[in-house]
């Protein structure tokens, strides 16, 4: 990304990472939930779970990316590219929990699970969120 484009740049990777970060932490810990209380199988499901999740916030910074590039060379375009960025994410979301359940024979409720467990990371993330000079969360 190149320097001086508002908002980009190093502070959205500093935004990935923290998000990433507090979605590695709820992974693990429903993991360990899992394995505790159910197998290991279970907790290999909310693995999985748990990396589509990873997989599509991913995907997602990186449609932002592209957004902020297409906003500079043709304003209103980012609409499009974050719209592709929705389906994209929900095909490979399918896929990958289609994979998971029907091919790996993995436990489906575990995986559900610790897909859930890590979209909870975007409220995590977003409630450690403080804008420079904004109120505290």
């Amino acid at each position: 990304m190149r320097r001086g484009a508002p908002g980009l740049g190093e502070g959205l990777a500093r935004d990935v990472v923290r998000l990433a970060s507090a979605q590695a932490a709820l992974a693990i810990a429903s993991a360990v939930a899992f394995l505790v209380f159910r197998d290991a199988a279970a907790a290999g499901g909310a693995l999985a779970g748990s990396g589509i999740a990873l997989a599509l916030t991913a995907l997602h910074a990186r449609r932002v990316r592209l957004a902020a590039r297409a906003t500079r060379s043709r304003p209103g375009a980012e609409t499009l590219v974050l719209g592709i960025g929705v389906f994209e994410r929900f095909a490979v979301a399918a896929g990958l929990f289609a994979l998971g359940i029907g091919y790996w024979k993995l436990a489906p409720v575990p995986m559900i699970a610790g897909f859930a467990v890590c979209q909870v990371g975007w409220f995590l993330a977003g409630s450690l969120h403080r804008p420079a000079g904004g109120p505290p969360p």
